[in-house]
């Protein structure tokens, strides 16, 4: 009698225990594969006024070839949170204002005619540069700038990994702090542009001049144009293109210290972009700014304080290719 009650507990874990445990493995099995596809087809969501093609490219290779490489654990995770992470706060953003009642115009102007000491940045700008119906190369010079956020942070995410520079982790921990702060704030308080504070009677006429200025070459390209631009036309403050744009800036700083003006002055020239084209104040563009140093400095001391050395992301490239 005693030697079967052994046997019996030599059997193995209750069946239950078993079912739990297949499945956690299964669960295990199945995360990476559905995680990989969710946010593949998430690349998709976001349109790319530049180009459709962009993020599926861009966001979309590097994430397959870390799911399909066992030892990129740490590559994989940090590429699907930073496609995923993009995605939630382009949904949250646009749910600031659902019901269209709350938008906020009159803190964005005081605080900016303080920043100007007594001038609107923008109007005053706007009055003394823009010629309506004459685009000089100023307009497109600042025209191109601003549209090169559409690209250049996640291409600058893919360069970063594909040469296994040990700042991918950090510039994407600090992007994603970037996204949900700006997120909170744009739900929290939902503030107009410059141009739709203009077009509600709360500043004189401001100019939407990128608009203007596709119209004026090729009405088609007026549609163009709003493509690019759209959005949550309240989720001005703060905003996320200078803050995006001095990530940029500070990952160039820590590459190479002659890329650091560079980087510095594509920030003020995105600065300049957002302001004088009627997109954003400036003190939108400060706020943004701020946030995105708060997030790197951050995203630096987690780095340390995780205590994980950096993956060689670049070999992990380098093994796909050579196969």
């Amino acid at each position: 009698m005693q030697r079967s009650l052994a046997e019996s507990r030599d059997d193995g874990p209750p069946f239950f225990t078993r079912l739990g445990l297949a499945a956690r493995q299964l669960a295990r099995s199945l995360a990476k594969p559905v995680v990989t596809f969710v946010a593949l087809v998430g690349t998709a969501g976001p349109a790319n006024g530049l180009w459709a093609h962009l993020y599926p490219i861009v966001l979309g290779t590097p994430l397959v070839i870390t799911a399909l490489q066992r030892r990129s654990g740490e590559a994989f995770k940090l590429w699907s949170t930073y496609i995923l992470g993009f995605l939630a706060f382009r949904v949250v953003r646009n749910f600031a204002d659902g019901d269209g009642t709350r938008v906020y115009y009159g803190y964005v102007i005081g605080m900016d005619r303080l920043l100007g000491l007594g001038h609107v940045p923008t109007v005053a700008l706007q009055d003394r540069w823009f010629h309506a119906g004459h685009a000089g190369w100023f307009d497109w010079y600042l025209i191109g700038v601003y549209l090169s956020y559409f690209a250049l942070p996640p291409l600058l995410a893919l360069v970063l990994w594909a040469t296994g520079s040990r700042l991918f982790r950090r510039y994407v921990m600090a992007s994603l702090v970037l996204f949900a702060s700006a997120a909170v704030v744009h739900c929290l308080l939902p503030s107009a542009p410059p141009w739709l504070a203009a077009y509600s009677g709360f500043l004189p006429p401001i100019h939407r001049i990128a608009n203007e200025v596709f119209f004026g070459q090729d009405p088609r390209l007026y549609s163009y144009a709003n493509h690019v631009a759209e959005g949550n036309p309240v989720a001005a403050m703060p905003s996320v293109h200078a803050g995006a744009t001095w990530l940029i800036a500070l990952v160039a700083w820590e590459t190479r210290r002659w890329l650091g003006p560079l980087g510095l002055f594509y920030t003020i020239s995105m600065v300049l972009a957002l302001v004088y084209l009627g997109e954003h104040y400036l003190i939108d563009a400060l706020v943004g700014i701020a946030l995105a140093s708060i997030a790197w400095r951050w995203a630096g001391r987690f780095k340390s304080l995780a205590g994980v050395a950096p993956t060689d992301e670049g070999a992990i490239v380098r093994e796909v290719i050579e196969a």
